[in-house]
């Protein structure tokens, strides 16, 4: 018998229970609940097993459609093809590091069945304790060094030398079409020559790194994305996982550690924490330090261009927005000094 908050498709409910059952090479057909953990652009739910620790998670799109790709059916294939590649090489990463397997993609349901992975979203455990983090950051930097060493392991099991210059191209792209919004924006903290400074930056990098170590990259590495304790490291969400430089997914989690000190009690702590994460990458991998800070400045644009498109609010809000927008200024200025 399954129980759940909204009523999935008897079908459905049928050929998940048997997928699950198929996985974990049960004699018998298991018996589940599904809650419900996620209802926006899609419907996301937990499945847990009567008397046994693992569960599952069933992705379904078109429930609420936000996006029209969320009743795209290809594009829902190729979500599970990108989530399969990238387990091809996580499993072959240390125990204590996983990710959620793809067990199964239903089309005519828009539905994907995966693994359920342990531990605390990182996220959640920085905000949990930021105030904690200025007395000891002890196990926030053993977290950040296990998220590098993770990165690291996938990294080296996944990449390979490539041509770069259609990648930096289209990244290049993207990030002048940003500045050229930031040039506009009333709210952006960056001067004329300080924006005109940063646009070389990867047309710098196209003429100096013919080949260079790219992958199907995670495309989101950041610190929601991360299930985590001191014991084990899973990730989560690929479905922006595409061919790309390795430094795309080192500079984005570079961009939150910095953004991240944001909190004055913890700003000292950066240093630190970009350190751990740095060590524990390169505990398997290389790290190429300016073709890192070029990918950094990138998300720290992103950031920046996301914020300064925000519309005014509340009062508060516009107060802490207008901070934000000040802060990732500072970062990036402090990035770009000679």
């Amino acid at each position: 018998m399954s129980t759940h908050l909204y009523e999935l498709p008897k079908s459905l409910t049928l050929n998940t229970k048997s997928a699950i059952k198929s996985h974990l090479s049960m004699a018998i057909d298991p018996e589940l609940s599904f809650k419900i953990i996620y209802d926006d652009d899609r419907r996301i739910y937990r499945i847990n097993i009567k008397d046994r620790k693992e569960f599952f998670i069933l992705k379904v799109r078109g429930i609420k459609v936000v996006k029209q790709l969320d009743l795209d059916v290809s594009d829902l294939e190729k979500e599970y093809q990108l989530l399969s590649s990238a387990w091809g090489s996580v499993k072959q990463m240390p125990k204590n590091f996983s990710m959620s397997q793809p067990i199964k993609v239903w089309p005519e349901f828009n539905a994907i069945l995966m693994s359920g992975c342990e531990g605390e979203n990182l996220n959640d455990t920085f905000n949990k304790n930021i105030f904690a983090w200025a007395f000891s950051i002890s196990q926030l930097k053993t977290l950040i060094y296990n998220s590098g060493y993770w990165l690291g392991c996938y990294h080296k099991a996944s990449s390979s030398k490539k041509m770069l210059n259609n990648i930096l191209t289209n990244r290049e792209n993207n990030f002048l079409r940003m500045l050229t919004y930031l040039s506009n924006s009333p709210k952006n903290p960056l001067i004329k020559e300080q924006i005109n400074s940063l646009k070389p930056i990867f047309k710098n990098l196209i003429e100096t790194q013919e080949k260079g170590y790219a992958c199907q990259i995670h495309g989101n590495y950041a610190f929601r994305n991360i299930l985590c304790d001191t014991n084990q490291t899973n990730l989560v969400d690929f479905e922006d996982a595409r061919i790309e430089h390795v430094a795309f997914d080192i500079g984005q989690f570079t961009a939150e550690i910095l953004f991240k000190s944001q909190f004055p009690w913890i700003r000292h702590r950066k240093k630190t924490l970009l350190n751990a994460f740095k060590e524990g990458y390169e505990k398997t991998f290389s790290y190429e330090n300016s073709t890192v800070k070029a990918y950094t400045i990138y998300h720290l644009i992103v950031h920046l261009y996301e914020h300064c498109g925000r519309k005014n609010s509340s009062k508060l809000s516009n107060i802490l927005l207008r901070y934000r927008i000040y802060y990732l200024g500072k970062l990036i200025k402090q990035l770009i000094k000679p």
